[in-house]
């Protein structure tokens, strides 16, 4: 089941566990994970898109190899709520990675599709003020990172 209300998945969310949060795009997959009290959010990698099977069991070792409980989708909607061409991506990036989860018999971890207005900007804006212009490169697993924190926040405020 995707969740998209923070209602809905604060019932069900345990409160100890590792969370990883996804920045998909049609080039890369930022990827970051929270430590096992939900506290720290962390960049962890960027994912070079090949194929949604492919890209499925890198997430699928991550998921094996972390004991993950949840995994954030970062859902980019346009400043007035409205969706766009890249929601309707990302949603159906999520609705088959279910599949592929469901699959596999794996129900232990909880997906949810949570608004990240404005996280590519503010990674993109982190990155050029903290590394000279020379070593910028991508920054996917900053935006990952950031939508996992707003997560956190919301999860812990609500």
């Amino acid at each position: 089941m995707i969740f998209r209300e923070i209602s809905d998945y604060k019932k069900i969310l345990p409160t100890k566990g590792r969370i990883l949060a996804l920045d998909v795009g049609t080039k890369k997959i930022g990827v970051a994970i929270c430590d096992d009290t939900q506290t720290i959010a962390t960049p962890k990698l960027i994912i070079k898109r090949q194929s949604n099977l492919k890209d499925f069991a890198t997430l699928l070792s991550i998921i094996q190899e972390n004991p993950v409980i949840a995994i954030i989708f970062g859902f980019p909607i346009k400043m007035d709520g409205s969706e766009n061409l890249m929601s309707d991506f990302v949603m159906n990036f999520v609705k088959n990675f279910e599949k592929f989860l469901q699959e596999l018999s794996i129900k232990n971890v909880t997906l949810i599709v949570f608004d990240e207005r404005l996280s590519s900007f503010k990674a993109r804006d982190f990155f050029n003020k903290s590394f000279k212009k020379s070593a910028q490169k991508d920054y996917d697993d900053i935006s990952a990172s950031l939508i996992l924190e707003h997560f956190l926040n919301d999860l812990r405020q609500s």
